[in-house]
């Protein structure tokens, strides 16, 4: 009873067309940019598939922490989205702008201190995964390429949470394709295969496509949530 007044389940067996679409619009470059991430992920393994069961395995080690850190930042990202969209919503571009810069500096804060952890105990961390003395110093390699980009991936998911709530989804869509596939495949492809280089090298191609996806989103956040916040107009102003 107590969510009867928000009519909830009110007509819901009506179909509304418009409203599909515009759920399909934003949602299908969603869908497109994490197909991307993901995309690259895999593919990088495949590519150290190519060089032996010792690599893999500390690539599939390294990629496995790396990943369970990257939770963190996932979620405060979402929670960027709802709170940038719910100050659109009341029509307060000036708290729209606020709320995403401070999830895209919480994104950014939490993968520095996780950088600093995997510096200071990626050999601890591998230890625990296998005690292959190959496979050992191959992950710690690779942790240590994780650290470096480490603050990138967190800024760019940050900001990807934040252009989500003004509903930006297409741009953003462009830029991970470009840095994930343009640039960041390419350069872990010609490392693996034609160049046969480290392991270290292949994961240089995680290094180069987040850092360009955090800039560039960065960029475009600061651009869009500025338009917004010129063309608003504070109510309560004097």
């Amino acid at each position: 009873p107590r969510y009867r007044p928000f009519e909830i389940f009110h007509r819901f067996y009506r179909l509304r067309p418009a409203v599909f679409r515009e759920i399909l619009a934003l949602g299908w470059p969603i869908s497109v940019t994490i197909s991307a991430e993901a995309g690259l992920f895999s593919a990088v393994s495949i590519l150290m598939g190519t060089r032996g069961a010792e690599i893999t395995a500390a690539h599939q080690i390294a990629l496995n922490f790396a990943s369970t850190l990257f939770m963190v930042p996932l979620a405060l990202s979402s929670a960027t989205t709802i709170r940038v969209g719910h100050a659109i919503g009341g029509s307060n571009m000036a708290a729209a702008r606020f709320a995403g810069a401070v999830g895209i500096a919480m994104c950014g804060t939490f993968m520095a201190f996780s950088a600093t952890f995997l510096i200071v105990f990626r050999d601890a961390v591998v230890g625990l995964y296998t005690n292959d003395p190959s496979v050992q110093a191959i992950a710690i390699s690779l942790l240590l390429i994780a650290a470096v980009f480490q603050i990138a991936d967190g800024l760019q998911i940050g900001a990807a949470g934040a252009l989500r709530g003004y509903k930006d989804t297409r741009t953003p869509m462009l830029i991970n394709m470009f840095s994930y596939w343009v640039l960041a495949f390419p350069l872990a492809y010609v490392a693996a295969i034609p160049i046969a280089a480290p392991p270290s090298w292949i994961w240089g191609g995680f290094v180069l496509g987040l850092t360009v996806a955090a800039v560039l989103l960065s960029v475009r956040y600061n651009r869009v949530s500025l338009r917004d916040l010129k063309t608003w107009t504070d109510p309560f102003a004097v």
